[in-house]
């Protein structure tokens, strides 16, 4: 989604900036950690609870760049077989936990 906004740096001649919309936090964090620039921070208005934020960022030749690269980065550690290993083992261990509670439930 693309929203245009008033450059609240340049009121005089009112320029508007494109920018872009960024749902999740972590996604807006690795592209500040890339050195994107937030023009703005606003309600989810798909959020019935009213909790959620979205971050727009400003819509540059570097913002595509950066945000192909943590996209193509994100997707490469969710399929990376030593990632999707780790993962296996740590639902394999929640489920052995889960099986203990219920028999300390049982034993109470």
């Amino acid at each position: 989604m693309q929203i245009r906004t008033l450059n609240s740096n340049n009121k005089e001649n009112n320029s508007e900036v494109k920018g872009k919309v960024i749902r999740k936090a972590q996604i807006a964090r690795q592209l500040l950690q890339h050195g994107q620039k937030i023009i703005d921070i606003k309600g989810d208005r798909a959020d019935p609870d009213g909790k959620r934020s979205v971050f727009v960022f400003e819509d540059t030749d570097e913002f595509q760049e950066a945000f192909s690269a943590i996209l193509e980065e994100n997707r490469r550690n969710r399929t990376d077989p030593e990632t999707a290993d780790l993962k296996k083992r740590l639902e394999e261990m929640q489920k052995k936990l889960d099986a203990l509670e219920s028999v300390n439930k049982k034993e109470e």
